[in-house]
């Protein structure tokens, strides 16, 4: 059961000691000058791994793991939520469950469940009450590109989730847009990768690689 929905997510895992007031400073500095919610900063400069950090979101906000790899809601359930919302809160609507007593809900997915205003913006865009399913950060970046951008090649998502430092939805438009406009040979790029994933490679602009 929810304990304190009011209070923010770095306070909570400082309350809990699963993080320390340093690595929480930290966090908060980088959240300045970037896009990316509290939690996934947290993971990447190793604060907490992503599976303690899911975990204790499932167990204290009672919201069970939803596993989005592969994942594709129906037409009519990704209707329910518009892009422009999805994309700005980092939403993405799952199922509309519909009980035998009571009215229909519409299960959401969040990497962050304390996001309080997210959660009021989904039951608004939607018109259901709102139940809630704990989704990775890395995976919510997939699952929306993939869901709201219909144009997007499974290549430029794959590329850009090998890719450290940005979000992957960042980097999945980035590199779209390069390919698009042939800035960028992404079937080369994506076979360079492959071959040796822990290597950065950095697209030259202006050069034909065809």
């Amino acid at each position: 059961m929810i304990k304190d929905k009011s209070k923010k997510l770095g306070e909570l895992l400082l309350e809990r000691g699963l993080i320390d007031s340093k690595q929480l400073e930290k966090a908060l500095d980088l959240q300045k000058i970037s896009t990316a919610r509290l939690g996934s900063l947290l993971t990447k400069i190793k604060a907490i791994s992503e599976v303690e950090l899911l975990s204790f979101l499932s167990l204290y906000f009672d919201c069970p793991y939803f596993d989005l790899r592969g994942f594709h809601a129906q037409p009519d359930v990704l209707a329910t939520i518009p892009s422009e919302v999805a994309r700005k809160y980092r939403i993405l609507p799952i199922a509309i469950e519909e009980p035998k007593e009571g009215a229909a809900e519409l299960v959401v997915g969040t990497n962050d469940p304390t996001n309080l205003d997210a959660m009021y913006q989904a039951s608004r865009a939607s018109g259901y009450n709102v139940n809630l399913r704990v989704v990775s950060d890395h995976e919510m970046a997939a699952a929306l590109l993939r869901h709201y951008s219909p144009d997007a090649r499974p290549e430029i998502m794959a590329l850009a989730q090998q890719i450290q430092g940005l979000e992957a939805e960042v980097m999945a438009e980035l590199l779209g847009l390069l390919a698009e406009k042939g800035i960028v040979d992404i079937d080369l790029l994506f076979k360079r990768l492959r071959a040796d994933s822990d290597q950065r490679y950095v697209p030259e602009a202006g050069k034909d690689q065809s």
